[in-house]
């Protein structure tokens, strides 16, 4: 036991001792560890490690005592994979150690010197897997932090920003506390606080914070905020978790842009409820992907519960901004119902989604996106549509792209269901080439998705598009990402690169199986491929990095991969091993093939490798016999050392032989020689399929040298072939120093170089090799007989061949082609770019840019390029004119899509001026599209101003046919001068042309116009022609000029073309020629056209106006001789008679007769009308190759048209006609046209070898006369015009000089032809033939000589100025500059324009004419204009014309009327349309004119007015003018101008406080609003309705003394003055302008409220009413009236008040007055009337009981009998007689009351017989105020009416005793 004590004591003492040791070791190594600065440094490892990510480190350096409570440390540095990224200096902490054994880290104090943030870290997902593993292990409790300096870096704020930041916090598991307080340094008006309490368990929290700061701040710099606006940020909230509220704003420079309101409540049952609502313009502060989005104004409304578990409820749901409406509603449970409902929509156009990528971005324009979830959780309806305009990404653009994936059960909970899922695509457009070609849109992938929790399995997917199609089944496991998929795919070779896609015809298939495994193996097996040029069959794995593929198959045709090639192939290739040193095994083999012709036996290629960088080893053999030649090629590659050769290179095919050795450098450069003697190039090149021929031998020398290599090449041979080029003696010694950076040096030469016709001579190319790597090059030659040079430098390097061109030039055909200007030349990846290639091709230039591959995307620009280049190639065709425009070649080479668009400018060839065509303006555009094997153009349109057409069809380059349809349109301006006026619509051609096998066939020819219509087929085979046409001429008025009727022609055309046979007929019955019935026409004609041996039979038989027609001709060649024999030709008593024989060279030899009694007959046959008769006949002899002529006619009269001619005779002898020797005379007694020539003798004489010519007559009644000679030699005749004088219009003509007229090769040459007219004179000089180059001067012309034509026109003046005629007779161009001083004419004096001063220059061409004329004249006339107009067809005109236009001008004519109008009209006038239908448009304005009326005493000043045309109607905008006697008038609206129109009118014409003054009877102030409408040129109406404010009759208060009218008859009057007498009385009598036309009917309101009034004769009235207007002004109708509103009437101081009165209109516009006063005298009752007409009206007296009216107004007056009066009161009676018949007043009244200027003045008594002065005056048109002083204070008053309207008034009087009275009145007339 006591051992056991003992032993239990030492146990514990050891025990003790050594847990002693070890509390003394753990406080010793607390010690260490807390208190010592090397113990810190462990604690700082630790933490080190602790802290430390796979790519995030912490360091921290000269830690202090960690448990001192004083914790220090020099710095904490913070890296990332990309280096340091924060450090904190100067890390100070004040804490408690204790309290870490309460699990809390407890600081009074913590401090650092600086915290700097380089940028934001860049962490990996190690990283944040780690991190998540973390949690806070103790709380934090933080009294106070004071961070003094905070540096922000320039990566995350823009520019360095330094901050400073105290604050405190309070951290646990549970809750947060934090307070905090930052602002920058050096802007403390930048600052950010915070107070922030989380707490959950305790139900609480609190959120206050606010960061504001000014511009240029941190977050704005860190917002990327445009103009870096000062920046304001508040939250606000506070409350219980279970009922909190918040709030949140931000404001960008003062303005708010963002607000949120929201609240959190938990309901009793555990359901958490939140709103959020508010917006605004937030934009600026968001991403830059996002802003997009939120553009202008975002409203954010949401109302959602949960539960916390599986249930969320969308009470509300919508987010609105200026670009997108998102709406979302319902409920999503995944174990209870659904019924969710979701919508995106843009605001105005496709939502713009954009979203940053590594490269680029990815930007969506989605239109919508919709989503619905309905039914239980297990078993749910989900739908989710999306429908998206294009998704654009840096590879390439998606267009018309809809998503729609549907399922009908879908398990939310279990996150499984059968999903729809369908993709279209229906635009798809990549970047690259490959992408683009592979995938192809339209693109459909569709199919249903199994999802489940492990899987999703996909059975089928199926993918349609326009390139691969196919299908996907298989299965993607979830957990692991296992994939196994079939693969079933086909593709179009359109897919492969072009060079590869032409060898493959059909579908490519594809398939396999693709298989992944856990451990990231991939294998695809079962893989076949199948076409009709491959079928290949394997496996590929990749498990790790070892590759194992195994692939066989066959070739089925070589011909498919090389051109000329037959027969099959085999191949087989084995892949083994790690990627880095894979062994290969490949085999080819063939026999029974055919390449070039020639057989292929037992071959055999093998391939055996190792694939090891830097060591490769392999061993290469190909074997087998070509056409029983050998072949044997050799070559091992061996690396041995760290060295690698190729020891051997043998190769022999046939006698062509190849050996050499190469030794390879680490860097693989060889070193080494190669020799070769290729004695047949075409056994080698056959190896490839290219048929090249020729020797060709010599050597190739590598050198390898400090890493550089160099090759030297020499060879030559006799001549190499390949197809159509060959080359002569080639010779090549060129060294390329630097095979890395290429520069060449040495030559480059051949005896010729032939391709096709084209040959170049003498080529040499010498190259050197320049600074900086470039190899310069000058190449030298001859082509086409002219030298051809070109000069430039060559780089190489990088991938990039650079073509820099100085200089080039060429003279093919003799036209001169040079290089404009130096150009580059890049190519790059197979890619050539030009960049302004021009060329210039005599005075024109091509300038083409752009890029040529594999895909094409060039641009041609063509400018100014003669069209007579084309002569050079095809002389004959004779082009002219100038192309311009330009051609687009895009698309792959071997099918490029060209677009061109070209002008030929003057476009004319010989052929089209020959016909008398003129140059033309022509487009062409159209699209050119080649295929493999076939050439389309679809189409090509052609357009000008007179021609257009399209052109469709192809080419077939494999079988050589073509087929083109076509269809043109002329118009009839684009004719030949002679046809163009035959046509009045345009002629449309059309057909189709095909080509092959060796014809040329039209077919479906059709011709269709107003003239001419034709149908038919054309064939031309093996030289050989066969024609069928057929058709009608609609109207032969088109081609005769007095002709109706239609007529038929066909003509059959078939035989060889040198001698074929034409049928020919044309026959017409029932047109007329001339007024004569054409009938049974049948003209024939049967010949064969075989050249110097003609046959034919011509008839023609029918009758005119009953007269027979019968014309027979027959050529006849017999033995070499070609004759007619006979020629009978009858019409009616017209006969022709005679017989000609032709000589070989067919010359004429016989006689013709003629007796022409009815030429009228004769000239109908051509549809002319003409009469007269002639007789004679006509001898030609041809001998010793000179022919003659003699002639001899007579007849009594000839007529056509104005020309007639009386009395003809000729008789006349041309000895030679080649020498134009003639002798005898051509005489007529008058000569008719226009104006007479009488006894006109032209006579013809011989004088040593001349022929002498004299005209003598009379014209217009002077002596004309005319003299000289004419010579014909060597193919040239000189007309020598010795005198000329005339004196038409008085004015004389003379021949200045003698001057001769030459004609030679069909120009006619004049040389100074001088007249002198009167003081002025004509000069004419130039040429005239196929081409005409006239120029004629004019000076000091009479104008009148231009009434010689135009008798009426009364020209006068001068005119000077210059014509010049050039271009084609068919087609010429007149320029003319011209001025014609004095200028008037008949119709311009008769108006009183003084003389005018015109000058006028442009040209004629195109059948165009085009002029810039000005006139100026008095006035300051300024008028310039100009324009074109075409001649033929409708007509076209274009011309503008503007200027001041004085109303100076039009004085007389206006003076006629009784106006006068001045100012001046700015003009800017255009003309369109046609010349027979133009449409006038532009603008005419006037300012400050004045328009005076005398006869209507009216004058409107500042007259203003804009008046626009748009060709059909005038649109006036401002008419305005203020009225000399007060106020204005305006008017605006529309006047129609089309011609045919009638003018019709829609005019508003308001009259502003208008006051009109008539200056004898009548006054008036007026306001109207009146309309005018209607044509001017019939009867407008002018209706509306006038208001007369104020007006004054005044009744004249004398009348003139008594006219009688005197009754003048004109005897013998002559008569132009009757017909003078007549149109006056047309013009006044009324009933003619009740219907005729330019007279205005009226249907006008007149309204007069008041203030009316009538006054003269002792007459003062007042009165209102209304009036209607109707009938037109020769004969107005006028009903209603004007009513008494108060009058009076004084006679001699007698005074009487008017009871009742009107003024009416007896059906014309002359007042009539019906006025009754009544009054008493005694037991008399006097009526006073005044009626009659308002200039004289009539007062008559009537009594009850009645008086005589000399005793009522002796009665009235003086209140007695007439025969108690005195003579003084008998003469006070007769003054008041004379003063109510109108001889005169002197009331005292009138007097005062016009010089004080009231309305009313009147003087009267009361009831006991004080005297009273009663004044009135209208304040305004409602307000009347009257003043009456009596006798006493009670007779003084004041009274004041007021008129309210609708018959209300208001009147009020005080009186001077101070009463006062007032009432309401209501009167309404009837």
């Amino acid at each position: 036991m006591n051992r056991v004590i003992y032993f239990l004591r030492l146990a514990f003492r050891y025990f003790a001792a050594i847990l002693g040791a070890a509390i003394v070791a753990l406080l010793l190594i607390v010690g260490f560890l807390g208190f010592t600065v090397p113990g810190a440094q462990v604690v700082a490892w630790a933490i080190e490690k602790y802290a430390a990510t796979p790519d995030q480190i912490v360091r921290i350096a000269e830690p202090g005592p960690i448990l001192s409570g004083e914790f220090t440390a020099g710095s904490v540095t913070l890296f990332d994979g990309e280096g340091i990224y924060a450090e904190i200096r100067d890390l100070s902490v004040d804490w408690s150690p204790a309290e870490l054994f309460s699990g809390r880290f407890d600081a009074a104090r913590v401090t650092a010197g600086s915290v700097r943030m380089e940028r934001l870290p860049v962490p990996s997902q190690e990283t944040k897997e780690v991190r998540s593993t973390l949690a806070l292990p103790l709380d934090v409790k933080i009294q106070a932090f004071n961070l003094e300096e905070i540096i922000v870096g320039e990566a995350i704020a823009g520019e360095e920003q330094v901050l400073r930041a105290t604050g405190r916090v309070h951290a646990t598991g549970s809750s947060v506390a934090l307070a905090f307080e930052a602002a920058e340094r050096d802007r403390p008006q930048t600052r950010a606080v915070a107070d922030l309490v989380f707490n959950p368990a305790g139900n609480e929290l609190k959120l206050e914070a606010r960061v504001s700061e000014p511009r240029g701040g941190l977050i704005a710099n860190l917002l990327r905020l445009p103009n870096e606006p000062a920046v304001d940020i508040t939250l606000t909230g506070e409350g219980p978790l279970s009922d909190w509220t918040g709030s949140g704003t931000a404001a960008l420079d003062g303005s708010e842009i963002l607000r949120l309101e929201g609240r959190h409540l938990l309901a009793a049952d555990g359901m958490h409820r939140l709103s959020v609502s508010g917006g605004g313009a937030f934009a600026p502060i968001l991403p830059v992907a996002l802003k997009p989005l939120f553009e202008g104004t975002t409203d954010i409304d949401l109302t959602a519960a949960f539960d916390g578990e599986s249930m969320v409820r969308i009470e509300t749901g919508r987010l609105s901004t200026g670009s997108l409406t998102l709406n979302a509603s319902g409920t999503i449970d995944s174990r209870g119902e659904n019924n969710l409902q979701a919508s995106l929509a843009g605001t105005d156009g496709p939502v713009d989604f954009r979203w940053p990528l590594q490269e680029g971005e990815l930007r969506a324009l989605i239109d919508t996106a919709n989503l619905s979830l309905i039914g239980e959780g297990q078993s749910a309806n989900l739908d989710v549509t999306a429908d998206v305009a294009s998704v654009e990404l840096p590879q390439g653009t998606l267009g018309d792209v809809r998503l729609s994936a549907q399922s009908d059960a879908f398990d939310l909970q279990a996150r499984s269901g059968l999903l729809k899922t369908t993709v279209e695509i229906g635009e798809s457009r990549f970047v690259k080439a490959e992408l683009d070609r592979a995938i192809q849109a339209p693109i459909k992938a569709e199919g249903t998705l199994a999802v489940a929790p492990e899987t999703i399995r996909f059975d089928p997917i199926t993918i349609e598009s326009a390139s691969i199609g196919g299908t996907v089944s298989g299965t993607l496991h979830r957990a692991d990402g296992m994939l196994q998929a079939s693969l079933k795919l086909f593709a179009v070779p359109e897919v492969l690169p072009p060079a590869i896609a032409g060898k493959f015809d059909g579908t490519i298939a594809l398939s396999g199986t693709l298989a992944t495994e856990p451990d990231g193996r991939i294998e695809l097996s079962g893989l076949e491929v199948k076409s009709e040029t491959l079928d290949a069959s394997g496996s590929v794995a990749l498990a790790g990095d070892v590759l194992t593929a195994d692939l066989s198959g066959k070739l089925p045709d070589l011909g498919r991969l090389i051109d000329d090639a037959e027969g099959p192939a085999a191949f087989h290739a084995a892949i083994e091993g790690p990627l880095a040193k894979p062994d290969i095994r490949a085999e080819m083999t063939s026999s029974g093939a055919t390449i070039g012709g020639r057989t292929l036996s037992d071959i055999t290629i093998n391939a055996d490798g190792t694939v090891v960088s830097g060591a490769p080893q392999a061993k290469v053999t190909a074997t087998g016999t070509m056409n029983g030649q050998p072949i044997d090629i050799r070559a091992d590659v061996v690396s041995e050392n760290g060295r690698t050769s190729v020891p051997k290179i043998e190769g022999t095919i046939g006698g062509n032989r190849l050996t050499g050795t190469l030794d390879l450098s680490a860097g693989f450069k060889p070193s080494g020689t190669i020799d070769f003697n290729l004695s047949d190039l075409g056994l080698i090149t056959a190896m490839a399929g290219q048929p090249l021929s020729g020797d060709l031998s010599g050597s190739a020398t590598f050198e390898t040298a400090e890493g550089t290599t160099s090759v030297t090449i020499k060879a030559q041979g006799s001549s190499l072939g390949l197809g159509t080029l060959r080359v002569a003696a080639p010779k090549v010694d060129i060294r390329i120093a630097d095979t890395a950076n290429p520069a060449l040096s040495g030559t480059i030469e051949a005896e010729s170089l032939t391709l096709g016709e084209n040959r170049v001579s003498g080529l040499s190319v010498a190259l050197d090799q320049r600074q900086g790597g470039a190899t310069g090059f000058a190449l030298e030659g001859r082509y086409d007989d002219a030298p051809l040079s070109a000069a430039g430098e060559l780089r190489l390097g990088g991938g990039r061949t650079e073509v820099r061109l100085a200089s080039a030039s060429a003279a093919p055909r003799g036209v001169e082609v040079r290089l404009a200007a130096p150009t580059v030349v890049t190519v790059e990846a197979g890619v050539a770019r030009l960049d302004a290639l021009t060329v210039q091709a005599a005075t024109g230039t091509v300038s083409v840019t752009g890029t040529a591959g594999d895909t094409l995307d060039l641009t041609a620009k063509v400018d100014s390029l003669p069209a007579g280049l084309i002569d050079r190639f095809a002389p004959t065709i004779g082009a002219r004119g100038a192309i311009s425009g330009s051609v687009d070649v895009t698309g792959e080479v071997r099918a490029p899509v060209v677009k061109y668009d070209l002008t030929w400018d003057e476009a004319s060839i010989a052929s089209t001026r020959s016909i008398g065509i003129a140059g033309q303006d022509l487009g062409a555009e159209g699209t050119v599209t080649v295929t493999q094997g076939n050439i389309r153009f679809d189409p090509t349109a052609i357009d000008s101003a007179g021609l257009r057409g399209k052109l469709t069809g192809n080419l077939d380059t494999i079988d050589t046919t073509a087929e083109a349809r076509f269809e043109f349109v002329a118009e009839p301006s684009v004719l030949p001068s002679g046809l163009a006026g035959r046509f009045n619509t345009p002629v449309t051609v059309s057909g189709k042309v095909e080509t092959g096998g060796g014809s040329v066939r039209l077919s479906a020819l059709d011709i269709t116009s107003d003239t001419i219509t034709a149908a038919g087929s054309l064939a031309l085979t093996d030289g050989a022609l066969t024609a069928d046409i057929r058709g009608t001429l609609p109207d032969i008025g088109k081609l005769l000029a007095d002709a109706e009727g239609k007529a038929s022609f066909s003509a059959d055309i078939s035989g060889p073309l040198d001698a074929l046979a034409v049928k020919a007929e044309m026959s017409s019955s029932g047109a007329t020629l001339a007024g004569r019935s054409l009938t049974d026409l049948m003209i024939n004609a049967d010949a064969t056209l075989k050249p110097g041996s003609p046959q034919a039979k011509l008839t023609a038989t029918g009758a005119l106006g009953g007269q027979v027609i019968d014309v027979r001709a027959d050529v006849v060649s017999k033995d070499g001789r070609t004759s007619i024999p006979a020629i009978e030709a009858r019409v009616g008593d017209n006969q022709l008679t005679g017989a000609l024989t032709f000589t070989p060279g067919f010359a004429p030899d016989g006689t013709i007769e003629f007796n022409l009694p009815d030429l009228g007959l004769i000239a109908a046959m051509v549809g002319q009308e003409a009469s007269g008769d002639l007789s004679g006949s006509a001898t030609i002899r041809t001998a010793d190759g000179t022919t003659s002529l003699a002639l001899k006619a007579a007849g009594g009269a000839v007529k056509r048209d104005a020309l007639t001619i009386s009395k003809p005779a000729v008789d006349i002898s041309i000895a030679d006609l080649g020498a134009l020797a003639v002798t005898g005379s051509i005489k007529a007694e008058t000569v008719a046209l226009g104006g007479n020539v009488s006894d006109v003798n032209l006579s013809f004489d011989q004088q040593d070898g001349r022929t002498g010519f004299r005209i003598n007559g009379r014209y217009d009644g002077s002596p004309l006369s005319a003299a000289g000679d004419m010579v014909s030699a060597g193919g040239r005749t000189e007309f020598r015009l010795a005198s000329l004088a005339a004196a038409p219009r008085n004015i004389q003509l003379n021949l200045a000089k003698p001057t001769v007229v030459a004609v030679e090769n069909g120009v006619v040459r004049l040389d100074g032809l001088t007249i002198d007219a009167s003081r002025g004179t004509i000069a004419v000089t130039g040429t005239a033939g196929a081409s005409l180059e006239i120029s004629a001067r004019l000076d000091a012309v009479p104008a009148g000589l231009i009434n010689s034509f135009a008798p009426t026109l009364g020209a006068e003046g001068t005119i000077n100025g210059t014509l010049n005629i050039t271009g084609p007779a068919a087609a010429p161009v007149v320029a003319y500059d011209l001025r014609w001083s004095g200028a008037s004419v008949t119709a311009t004096r008769n108006a009183g324009v003084a003389a005018l001063e015109v000058s006028a220059s442009g040209r004629f061409a195109n059948n165009r004419v085009t002029v810039d004329a000005t006139i100026s004249g008095p006035g300051d006339l300024s008028f310039r204009g100009g324009g074109h107009v075409d001649i033929g067809g409708t007509m076209p005109i274009q011309m503008k014309f503007t200027g001041d236009v004085p109303f100076a001008l039009l004085a007389a004519r206006l003076a006629e009327s009784g106006f006068t109008l001045t100012g001046s009209a700015n003009v800017d006038l255009s003309l369109t349309g046609s010349a027979r239908e133009p449409r006038v448009a532009g603008t005419v304005a006037t300012r400050g004119s004045r328009l005076v009326d005398v006869r209507r005493n009216l004058a409107v000043n500042d007259l203003s007015a804009n008046v626009a045309l748009d060709g059909q109607r005038a649109t006036i905008t401002d008419l305005t003018g203020n009225l000399a006697s007060g106020g204005s008038i305006g008017a605006s609206g529309t006047i129609g101008i089309a011609p045919g129109s009638g003018l019709p009118a829609d005019l508003r014409i308001r009259l502003n406080d208008a006051t009109y003054v008539d200056g004898t009877l009548f006054t008036a102030n007026l306001l109207g609003d009146l309309t005018l409408k209607g044509p001017l040129a019939s009867t407008p109406v002018l209706g509306g309705q006038v208001t007369i404010r104020r007006a004054a009759i005044s009744i004249p208060e004398k009348l003139p003394t008594s006219l009688a009218e005197i009754d003048i008859k004109h005897k013998n009057a002559p008569r132009r003055v009757r017909q003078m007498t007549r149109d006056v009385r047309r013009d006044t009598t009324p009933d003619a302008g009740v219907n005729g036309e330019g007279i205005v009917a009226f249907d006008l309101a007149i309204h007069s409220p008041g203030q009316f009034f009538v006054r003269g004769r002792g007459i003062d009235a007042e009165l209102g009413g209304d009036l209607a207007i109707r009938g037109t002004a020769a004969r107005p109708s006028v009903s209603g009236g004007f009513d008494m509103r108060r009058g009076r009437l004084e006679i001699l101081g007698k005074r009487l008040t008017f009871t009742e009165g009107n003024i009416g209109f007896g059906g014309d516009l002359i007042p009539t007055l019906d006025l009754d006063a009544t009054s008493s005298a005694g037991s008399t009752v006097i009526t006073v009337n005044v009626s009659g007409l308002a200039n004289d009206p009539t007062v008559t007296f009537s009594s009850s009981p009645a008086l005589p009216q000399d005793e009522i107004l002796a009665q009235l007056i003086f209140n007695r009998s007439l025969n108690n009066l005195s003579a003084f009161q008998v003469a006070q009676l007769a003054s008041a007689a004379s003063q109510l018949a109108g001889g005169g007043s002197t009331s005292l009244l009138d007097g005062l009351r016009n010089q004080l200027g009231v309305d009313d003045l009147d003087i009267t008594t009361d009831e006991s017989g004080g005297a009273q002065l009663r004044a009135g005056k209208y304040l305004n048109d409602r307000t009347y105020i009257e003043l009456q002083q009596g006798a006493d204070s009670a007779s003084s008053k004041a009274t004041i009416n007021l008129d309210i309207g609708r018959g209300v008034k208001l009147k009020g009087e005080a009186a001077g005793d101070g009463s006062a009275a007032g009432g309401i009145f209501f009167e309404r007339e009837y």
